[in-house]
């Protein structure tokens, strides 16, 4: 298949991954907390992550040799997490050394947040333009109440900023993900993006965020790399050089209670907390 299941975490920075005595330190008071972030080397960066204790970590640039994948499967499903990787289409002929050549998206949920992936068996234009691509992932997320959220991660092209064929793909990749965001628009909706380009240079974000359906969940961060950590000299250390969000529609937005920056590595992560009981809406998956 084009999709690949593993599992992440849930541990404190502590979390010994030889040993099974994991300890959940999930908050339990109504909220659920999602990370968006582009670690890098996933394989070096499972640690930090699995002791960030998060319910769910939208992931963007990971990806991975089917080898390499399998032994990040083996450390983190110890912590309790199932993991969604987008669409992969590279593949051996034997199934081995596979290889997503499109540094792909990435969703690691906890067992126990009940989610499923509805748009494995949608064939309509949009999702199959996104499938395509393997950027984008797609999960929606079961509560109590019976209502869902859907929780998307989308990883933009690298050097779009720089380079105007890519930023052209990089205009219809957002702009197909905001138009799937845009069908659930009565039922809470995040995008978890590294768009791979600034606010400034594109149209799409703008027309995004000047739409009062999509808000922009952490706007006073205009910058994407925690300063200090890299050259002042390079553009993304600069005010307005922010290439990473969090998107929600409205429904998304008033569920959202709050929203924190973590820098444990050198490109910004959003870490946002959702109260379950504020979801509006019901809906039959």
């Amino acid at each position: 298949s084009g999709s690949d299941t593993e599992a992440a975490s849930d541990s404190e920075a502590t979390y010994d991954p030889h040993t099974s005595d994991t300890r959940n330190h999930l908050r339990s008071d109504g909220i659920i907390d999602i990370i968006s972030n582009n670690p890098g080397c996933l394989s070096t960066a499972t640690k930090t992550i699995l002791g960030w204790n998060s319910h769910i970590y939208a992931l963007q640039e990971v990806s991975a040799t089917y080898w390499i994948k399998k032994k990040i499967r083996q450390t983190v499903r110890k912590a309790g997490y199932e993991a969604q990787w987008a669409h992969t289409p590279t593949r051996s002929n034997d199934g081995g050394d596979r290889l997503n050549s499109a540094l792909t998206a990435a969703l690691f949920a906890h067992k126990t947040i009940k989610h499923t992936d509805i748009s494995v068996n949608d064939n309509s234009d949009i999702v199959t333009q996104l499938r395509d691509t393997s950027r984008w992932k797609e999960i929606v997320i079961s509560t109590s109440s019976g209502s869902p959220i859907f929780i998307a991660c989308l990883y933009g092209y690298s050097g779009a900023n720089q380079d105007s064929a890519l930023m052209k793909i990089n205009e219809n990749l957002l702009a197909l993900a905001s138009t799937r965001m845009y069908m659930f628009r009565k039922i809470p909706y995040f995008i978890c993006c590294d768009a791979n380009v600034v606010l400034l240079k594109s149209e799409t974000l703008t027309n995004i965020f000047n739409n009062p359906n999509f808000i922009n969940l952490f706007p006073s961060v205009d910058y994407t790399f925690a300063r200090g950590q890299i050259s002042e000299n390079l553009p993304e250390s600069h005010p307005k050089s922010k290439i990473d969000y969090v998107i929600a529609n409205a429904p998304g937005a008033s569920i959202t209670v709050a929203t924190r920056v973590r820098w444990d590595f050198v490109q910004i992560a959003i870490d946002s907390g959702l109260k379950l009981e504020h979801v509006p809406c019901h809906f039959s998956i």
